[in-house]
């Protein structure tokens, strides 16, 4: 799967990149709202999945998906926040979501849901 990770904290966009890395994926990392936006607008291929950080300085994740759905609209879209259950808004973006992960998250569980919303697409 071609992945985009944008998470602003080091330490989890590194965690969670070598893992996904690891477990096959090609992962595009952004560090930041605005260096997303970037990625996305020169993109030439399509991102299987995108997990983005909600809360972010300058573009917040909102932006991010909101653009990620206008400009490739079969992504996937994953949201993962350090806000706990009940912080978000009930429906944080216009974009569908296939899920909210709440950090900390257990990378398996994490691509477990990743491969459970692509692998139905690419039998299709």
């Amino acid at each position: 799967m071609r992945i985009l990770l944008v998470e602003d904290e080091p330490e989890i966009r590194h965690v969670v990149s070598e893992y996904l890395s690891g477990s096959g994926h090609q992962v595009v990392a952004a560090a930041s709202g605005h260096e997303a936006i970037e990625l996305i607008e020169r993109a030439e291929l399509a991102f299987d999945a995108a997990i983005v950080d909600w809360q972010m300085t300058g573009i917040s994740g909102r932006d991010v998906l909101e653009l990620l759905h206008e400009r490739f609209p079969h992504t996937a879209l994953f949201l993962c926040t350090g806000l706990g259950q009940g912080q978000l808004p009930e429906r944080p973006t216009e974009a569908p979501l296939q899920g909210i992960f709440h950090k900390p998250f257990s990378m398996r569980k994490l691509n477990e849901a990743l491969h459970r919303v692509i692998r139905p697409r690419g039998q299709g």
